[in-house]
């Protein structure tokens, strides 16, 4: 609720008021409470000795989350300190409200920071503790843009829990825990849930993960919690046994369920919703759009790459690479990729006795372009793909030897590259992050790399071994590259990209993914007869499965058979003309989990609730026809435009109503209600129009 609303006895406290006009988001203190909120929720926080406790949290005028506590706060001989800015943050979007907290007592400091964004509807907080100085062997140096070496931590003060325990209002919550799993060469279900219902005999649940949500099954409102940090396998070494815990328990009559976090010194995100499922894939999406603005002119880009092909660096030089230039922009991709063996340095990918760490210690100019492969440089090569409308991108592996000491030196690397060649694509690999201070030092050389290039670098974290900030870890300037898979070795299957596509599209933005298409002329005698081999697809359908995400083909364009170039090329150009209106929208998944025998697919829903996209797998399903409810859309009669793929489509009374005539094709079809004529011009500000029809091409 916002400050002129609060109950009068709060009003009557001396208190220290947002003084930020024109601000849409509030933050104020009175008698020992944090009030923060927006238009779409509301949450108060009671300051206790060294703590915070969350004592409310609200979804626009719904009930409350939270009971407030009964007694009185005591702080006891905490000072406390309350201030409010607007900051602005690389690719965020707009500048959000920043409240921060700190409280003292002798030299012990702890310091509690939300961010507060218009359009969404909870905050983000983040602490920190600085009470353990004695310990600290590696002082703080400022590097640059307000940037600090990260320090060695050799205590445990990290652990304290910061916020204090929290009764919760509603008894009969269900509490689904979500576990990511990465390192993809040896795992191929990246995405596993546990659903609970409160129950007193649940007496003490511990969640070790980044990402819970409750649910009131009554009336479909939720919370989403998310801790903003590596998955449990990165971090286990120095975090708590658990990040979140429930427990309940009987005190002078009163039966309570409470709820505790144990963030460390990790961003915690708090999000409400309503409307179920879809409520809560839109806030997960709202959260991870503003701290990612979608930038057409870098995210979301067809990005090309020739390792998936297994030729590595046998064939790499500017002969081969220019050849690519001209094949890739014959099929439509935008970013020409060089992965490993650009570089004067071997890796231990490129060359017998290369190496995969200490690539400083190695050679000093490891990270200088190869001049036997590239005599002239990129240069020519950068200047032959812009006047094809390309850019070029490149691999790069950030060095590990002494818990990334060298992360500063890496990133004017980077920077070094991006400012002389305008490459603004790296895929970072063979990270190993062992522990706390590595992982500081990645996440500094992340932001570091945002804050000087204002946001025009485009990271692809590599998530297919050891040990890096996927999902959670880094959202802002990066995508998640996903997976290696092979023709060659015959892991490349379609229907497992797919599988895992839709099996994360619930939480993770599907553009923030980087899933792979391939040649399927290649190695076809590796699969045999097997019905789900590459080659037993139309070829249309490989490039349409990997749509939703920020596309990568993993080949050699140049290697291409005319008929399979000519069969992607126009579905490139359709999918072009509509990445950025399904972009906009809440992209959920439809149908079954694919198998390689369901109905399934995705359906992107606008903010208006008025149009949208569907689109729709046959797997190898004996069904011509499957109907679809599509409860989100707000008009109950949407006109289906086909505009890729085979079969036809109809929506009545809220179905889509769906014919495929053979297996392992697909239907893209644009949805578009009566009214929306009506109401685009209400709806879209000009810039917004302007921005839409330049970006199709």
């Amino acid at each position: 609720m916002p400050p002129d609303t609060l109950a009068p006895e709060v009003i009557a406290e001396t208190s220290i008021v947002s003084p930020l006009e024109g601000v849409p988001c509030f933050a104020r203190i009175a008698s020992d409470h944090v009030y923060l909120g927006n238009e779409l929720y509301s949450e108060v926080w009671a300051i206790g000795p060294g703590i915070i406790q969350r004592i409310s949290f609200q979804i626009g005028e719904g009930d409350d989350w939270f009971e407030r506590p009964n007694i009185k706060v005591f702080r006891g001989e905490w000072s406390v300190a309350f201030s409010t800015s607007v900051e602005s943050f690389p690719l965020h979007e707009g500048e959000p409200l920043v409240a921060r907290l700190i409280l003292r007592h002798g030299d012990i400091v702890r310091t509690f920071t939300w961010r507060i964004f218009e359009r969404l509807p909870g905050s983000i907080l983040h602490t920190s503790c600085e009470d353990d100085m004695d310990d600290i062997t590696e002082q703080s140096e400022v590097i640059a843009d307000g940037i600090e070496e990260p320090r060695e931590d050799k205590t445990v003060s990290h652990l304290i829990p910061y916020l204090g325990l929290s009764v919760l209002a509603r008894p009969h919550l269900t509490v689904t825990e979500v576990q990511f799993v990465e390192q993809s060469d040896i795992h191929s279900e990246f995405v596993f849930g546990k659903t609970r219902q409160l129950h007193p005999s649940e007496r003490d649940i511990r969640l070790q993960t980044n990402f819970v949500y409750w649910e009131d099954p009554s009336s479909g409102e939720g919370i989403v919690f998310i801790l903003l940090a590596p998955s449990r396998l990165v971090r286990a070494h120095w975090s708590l046994p658990f990040d979140f815990r429930m427990t309940f328990s009987r005190e002078d009559g009163r039966r309570e369920f409470h709820w505790e976090v144990h963030p460390g010194r990790y961003p915690l995100a708090s999000i409400g919703y309503t409307g179920g499922e879809f409520g809560r894939v839109r806030a997960t999406t709202l959260l991870q759009r503003v701290l990612h603005t979608f930038d057409p002119n870098r995210d979301g880009l067809l990005l090309s790459n020739t390792w998936g092909d297994r030729s590595r660096a046998n064939r790499l030089n500017a002969e081969f690479i220019s050849r690519e230039i001209k094949a890739a922009a014959a099929l439509g991709v935008e970013i020409v990729q060089i992965d490993d063996g650009w570089q004067q340095g071997r890796s231990a990918n490129t060359s017998t006795g290369g190496v995969w760490n200490g690539f400083w210690e190695t050679d000093e100019n490891f990270w200088n372009v190869d001049k036997q492969r590239f005599p002239h440089g990129l240069a020519p090569l950068q200047a032959q793909a812009h006047s094809l409308g390309l850019s070029l991108g490149l691999w790069y592996a950030p060095d590990s030897f002494g818990e990334l000491k060298n992360w500063l030196r890496d990133a004017e690397q980077i920077l070094s590259l991006w400012r002389a060649h305008d490459i603004r694509h790296f895929k970072l690999d063979a990270i190993k992050t062992t522990s706390k201070l590595a992982e500081q030092r990645l996440a500094h050389l992340l932001q570091y790399l945002q804050a000087a290039s204002q946001g025009q670098i485009l990271i692809d974290l590599d998530a297919t071994a050891e040990t890096r900030p996927t999902y959670w870890g880094h959202i802002s300037g990066a995508v998640i590259f996903l997976q290696n898979r092979y023709t060659d070795t015959g892991t490349y299957y379609p229907h497992q990209t797919l599988r895992a596509l839709w099996s994360l599209a619930s939480y993770i933005l599907p553009s923030r993914i980087r899933a792979e298409f391939l040649n399927p002329c290649r190695n076809q005698e590796i699969y045999g007869d097997d019905p789900l081999r590459p080659s037993a697809y139309p070829v249309e359908t490989l490039f349409a499965i990997a749509m939703t995400s920020s596309p990568l083909a993993w080949l050699e364009s140049s290697g291409l058979s005319s008929l399979t170039l000519n069969a992607w090329r126009p579905l490139i150009l359709i999918w072009k003309s509509h990445r950025l209106s399904w972009s906009k929208g809440t992209v959920l998944p439809i149908g079954k989990q694919p198998d390689g025998c369901n109905w399934t697919g995705f359906i992107s829903i606008a903010e208006d609730a008025l149009s949208g996209y569907a689109l729709v797998f046959r797997e190898l399903n004996t069904s011509q026809q499957w109907t679809l409810e599509l409860p989100h859309f707000k008009s109950h009669s949407l006109k289906c435009r086909h505009l890729a793929g085979r079969g036809e489509a109809q929506h009545r009374r809220g179905r889509l109503h769906l014919t495929i005539p053979s297996p392992l094709q697909f239907l893209f079809i644009r949805l578009e209600s009566d009214l929306l004529a009506n109401t685009a011009k209400l709806k879209y500000p000009n810039s917004m129009k302007a921005s839409e029809t330049s970006n199709s091409t």
